[in-house]
């Protein structure tokens, strides 16, 4: 018998505004972003201490580099990570 891997590649969707956001930072911290992102597309789940958040009306994860967060959620049907913010972990959640 033949074992068979699937792999997932989610395709990451940004919200309105968090390019903008990503702009604004250092090119340290944008390439710290990027690499996160690359981790999401590949399992957004398990990516740098994901966590589920709670509240609200759909599922959110959180996922940290240094002081910034990164607020997404997930759609399974569609395979997609949707960003929602990108920000400093004092700003982010408000």
């Amino acid at each position: 018998m033949e074992a068979r891997y699937v792999f997932l590649v989610y395709k990451l969707i940004l919200a309105p505004g968090v390019s903008e956001q990503i702009k604004k930072l250092s090119p340290f911290l944008r390439q710290r972003i990027d690499e996160v992102f690359l981790e999401l597309t590949a399992n957004p789940y398990t990516c740098y201490d994901a966590m589920r958040m709670r509240g609200g009306s759909f599922t959110k994860y959180r996922c940290k580099t240094g002081d910034y967060r990164i607020i997404y959620t997930v759609n399974e049907d569609r395979v997609q990570v949707y960003v929602l913010k990108v920000g400093n972990r004092k700003d982010v959640y408000s």
